[in-house]
């Protein structure tokens, strides 16, 4: 499971970078940087708008729906040199204007800061606050995930482990405790877009769709409209390497004609009951410039 996902995750990137006609070195940062990095601020706001600078990276953070499941957040620009470090300090600030025009909200209190990150050997050591540990126990794994899917997000990290205060308070966590069959199943929705990026500003002519689905015979579904809902590309099958009780990596690539503008992308699986009703939705806006 890490080695096909650390393989997953690789491929969506270098596939979404030859899309966009990216640069390799900005697209597969390595966390491993900030081992040094003792402590870091979260007081700074969510950098959720903007274009990259050229010594910034292009990352994820992740936040919840209103299911409560994990979804990727409005894209953030971190410092090239302190990937690990940065894309945290951007996730404990909690959701910008992005992330809550997608209706997403975080579950990890108010005031939780970054002692220390640290990665070396595959597994990532985040130590927190405190304040991680405050309020409704019940939010416990929501807030592990939203740690969890962030850091491993980097192709050299396979495991995490969580302290609060230099005290273990979960360790060897992966993504396959969040998804069918784990520890806090049911976190990781059934299809999870992870390209493009919410809030992305996507060069080049072709579009790569992408992510992690677990769906019905792998079946995955997917169409991009425009803020009005014009049909850019329409209802288009895809199959995932897995499914049906089993997460598997899906992509897709679309021609998109340039200054499209605004778009959003949808992916999705047909009701089993129907075949007609959508179910596990996600919704992407990014913009094809």
């Amino acid at each position: 499971m890490l080695t096909l996902r650390r393989l997953a995750l690789a491929t969506i990137l270098v596939l979404a970078v030859a899309a966009c006609g990216g640069d390799d070195d900005t697209a597969s940062p390595d966390p491993s940087s900030t081992a040094d990095v003792s402590t870091t601020s979260t007081t700074s706001e969510p950098s959720d708008t903007g274009e990259p600078s050229a010594d910034t990276t292009e990352l994820s953070t992740y936040f919840l729906d209103g299911d409560g499941h994990i979804r990727v957040g409005w894209v953030r620009s971190v410092d090239s040199t302190a990937v690990a470090r940065g894309t945290l300090a951007e996730l404990l600030a909690g959701p910008g204007d992005g992330d809550e025009s997608m209706g997403l909200s975080t579950a990890i209190p108010e005031g939780t800061e970054l002692i220390d990150v640290n990665v070396a050997g595959g597994i990532a050591t985040v130590d927190l606050s405190d304040e991680f540990i405050g309020g409704d126990a019940a939010d416990m794994p929501r807030r592990l995930a939203q740690i969890v899917y962030t850091v491993t997000q980097f192709p050299t990290v396979d495991e995490v482990e969580i302290l609060v205060a230099g005290a273990v308070e979960a360790e060897s966590l992966t993504r396959a405790d969040f998804q069918f069959g784990g520890t806090y199943e049911g976190i990781e929705p059934i299809v999870l877009v992870e390209t493009p990026r919410p809030g992305e500003i996507v060069e080049g002519d072709i579009v790569a769709v992408g992510g992690f689905s677990n769906t019905f015979e792998a079946a995955v579904y997917i169409e991009i409209v425009t803020d009005d809902g014009e049909i850019v590309v329409p209802e288009t099958y895809t199959m995932a390497t897995a499914g049906t009780g089993t997460t598997g990596v899906f992509q897709e690539m679309f021609e998109i004609p340039a200054g499209t503008g605004d778009v959003v992308a949808r992916a999705y699986d047909l009701s089993g009951e129907d075949g007609v009703g959508r179910v596990g939705v996600t919704e992407v806006p990014f913009t094809r410039q």
